[in-house]
């Protein structure tokens, strides 16, 4: 069984690599903890802090080099 949201489709077997799973769709990853939820429930918005101190820094900020 598939749904679709927006144009992506979202089979029993999950998302691509490059994809963040949602509930019942895939957002492309680059959309994760981006401050908009892209996500039905705002999912791909949750646990952000992880993610931003694994690769990037909050917007706005600075950093020491």
């Amino acid at each position: 069984m598939a749904s679709t949201v927006g144009t992506n489709l979202v089979s029993t077997s999950g998302c691509l690599p490059n994809e963040f799973r949602c509930t019942n769709t895939c957002v492309d990853l680059v959309k994760r903890c981006d401050r908009k939820a892209d996500c039905p429930n705002a999912e791909d918005e949750l646990d952000c802090s992880k993610v931003i101190n694994s690769f990037q820094a909050p917007r706005g900020a600075t950093t020491d080099t």
